[in-house]
């Protein structure tokens, strides 16, 4: 307490909340906005908050509703309700480091990305490290995944604040409640909530420990978040060309790769971080990147798919002579050279306009700093709400 900053959203649709305390409203979830103008809340009314935000907004019809009726309706336009952004508010004035919403009733622990199946940040080591897996997760009895795993959602809090500000942010969907006709509604029994706080407290207490410095989070369960992950690893290819790719830290600096073929000399050469695909891709990449190298050759003897040499990643004018230099079978090749040569006449390597050392640094992907999105410092702190 002495070194963080605790921050508590008791609730977080206090209209909505309210409602509920009428027997047959018990399970409203939205909050209490007018979408008929009639000034009586009925089905047709309400906007659910946890699709309201600005992130991935109306990015699809099974991740939040258009329906005014439906329980995930999100209502007209992004951070249209009150609650959203009084939330929004919040966080743009305090970055936190961490966060951790608590809904019933699934015994389940997500974190980003909620918008798209199968779909993993790049920072995924750190939320597993304190989350865990299914043989030990961080909260007893839970099932720790990405979010979209359980159901796809957009508009909601874990990717807004983990897009917005670097926040790594979990939904823990408790313990059902038992005897009370539906696992959303908890039962009002001191034990039974004393229990269910016990089973949650040392992931949260993970959260406030690892609050000075996300990138290095400190467990209750031991674990600690890898140097690197090689994500999808093979020992034979059938592919030409083929992917080799890494996630890494990104204070490692740059990734080479070693590797042999069929047994044969180890080849080293060099990586680019992966920018993502034509529509998607390349998220959640603050403190990790994925990496990769395509690289393979044609097929050799046997008909097998054989190693490249690896090639500079940018082009050399050559002279106008030929050069001959020799492949890694022994097969000699010949490049067609235009430009000009040296005063003996032989190739002369010819730059265009920037000097090799300044290409080079224009390779390099850039390192982001350990903070939020565009360098600012971090405050030490963790949120919890539910």
């Amino acid at each position: 307490m002495n070194h963080r900053e605790l921050w508590f959203i008791l609730v977080a649709n206090p209209d909505g909340y309210d409602f509920t305390f009428t027997p047959e409203n018990r399970l409203w979830r939205k909050n209490l906005h007018y979408n008929d103008g009639d000034g009586q809340i009925t089905a047709v009314d309400g906007v659910d908050p946890n699709r309201n935000f600005p992130n991935h907004w109306k990015w699809d019809d099974e991740g939040s509703n258009t329906d005014t009726s439906s329980e995930t309706y999100r209502g007209t336009a992004p951070a249209s309700e009150p609650e959203t952004r009084a939330f929004l508010s919040l966080t743009d004035r305090v970055h936190f480091a961490w966060n951790k919403t608590t809904t019933p009733s699934a015994r389940s622990s997500s974190g980003p990305s909620a918008g798209q199946i199968d779909t993993h940040p790049a920072d995924e080591p750190l939320m597993t490290a304190l989350a865990g897996n299914d043989a030990k997760p961080g909260i007893p009895g839970f099932d720790p995944d990405v979010a979209a795993d359980l159901y796809t959602a957009n508009g909601e809090t874990n990717d807004q604040l983990y897009s917005s500000y670097g926040t790594i942010s979990y939904t823990v969907e408790g313990t059902p409640g038992e005897g009370t006709g539906s696992g959303f509604i908890f039962p009002d029994d001191e034990a039974q909530v004393q229990a269910d706080f016990e089973k949650h407290v040392q992931f949260a207490l993970d959260l406030a420990r690892s609050a000075a410095d996300p990138s290095r989070p400190k467990s209750h369960l031991g674990n600690s978040a890898p140097d690197f992950v090689i994500e999808h690893p093979f020992d034979t290819s059938f592919g030409n060309p083929q992917t080799v790719e890494v996630d890494a830290r990104r204070d490692l600096g740059r990734i080479s790769v070693s590797y042999r073929v069929n047994g044969g000399r180890t080849h080293r050469a060099s990586t680019r971080e992966w920018k993502g695909g034509k529509r998607c891709g390349d998220v959640g990449d603050y403190w990790y990147h994925r990496v990769r190298r395509v690289r393979l050759r044609r097929r050799g003897p046997a008909g097998r798919r054989t190693a490249r040499r690896p090639e500079p990643l940018r082009r050399r004018r050559l002279g106008d002579r030929q050069r001959q230099h020799h492949a890694p079978d022994g097969n000699a090749r010949r490049h067609r050279a235009g430009g000009a040569r040296g005063h003996d006449g032989s190739p002369r390597l010819r730059q265009r306009g920037r000097s090799r050392g300044a290409r080079r640094r224009e390779r390099r992907p850039p390192v982001r700093p350990r903070g939020v999105p565009g360098g600012a410092s971090r405050p030490r702190t963790a949120t919890a709400s539910c």
